[in-house]
């Protein structure tokens, strides 16, 4: 493999463990987080909201499964990696892929798949991004990105009342 398709197996799989923290950083605050009990962490264990937070919260058995659960599927990547050799699509991971898990019977063509690819690593970039600029905006506030949010999708005090377009006092 040459330096320029490992990095770019290198990309997908950095991007694709990007999407899923964009996600992750998005969806407690949406849709709220697993209840703790007293047996596993206590009952707030898994309340926090915050990621970077939680990972404090959460108790060290937890953070071992994700560990563990993230080095199972890389080393079924590696193991990809080696048994198809030089034939290999870069990213390709056996879904989708013609002959692969394909649960939709989606039938793309070879153009049309090339296309998919390309989304894949524009979404791909995109979500590296995002990952970034959550984590920034995680450690320089310290709440969840959805409590920031919210305020911005609020009507202001003044605009409920009927006539007044501007802010007093303007």
């Amino acid at each position: 493999m040459s330096d320029l398709e490992w990095l770019r197996e290198a990309e997908l799989a950095h991007g694709r463990i990007a999407q899923l923290a964009v996600v992750g950083f998005i969806w407690p605050g949406l849709f709220g987080t697993f209840p703790g009990s007293d047996e596993f962490g206590g009952v707030d264990a898994y309340s926090e909201l915050n990621p970077l937070k939680a990972i404090t919260t959460v108790p060290e058995s937890a953070l071992y499964q994700i560990v563990a659960g993230m080095a199972w599927f890389e080393y079924q990547r590696v193991i990809r990696i080696k048994e198809q050799g030089k034939n290999r699509v870069l990213g390709d991971i056996g879904i989708g892929y013609p002959g692969g898990f394909n649960p939709f019977n989606l039938n793309y063509t070879p153009e049309q798949y090339a296309e998919k690819q390309l989304q894949e690593i524009k979404h791909c970039r995109l979500a590296m991004i995002a990952a970034f600029g959550l984590i920034c905006q995680a450690v320089n506030s310290g709440t969840d990105v959805v409590s920031q949010l919210s305020p911005a999708f609020a009507a202001p005090e003044y605009a409920a009342k009927a006539g007044y377009f501007l802010p007093q006092g303007i």
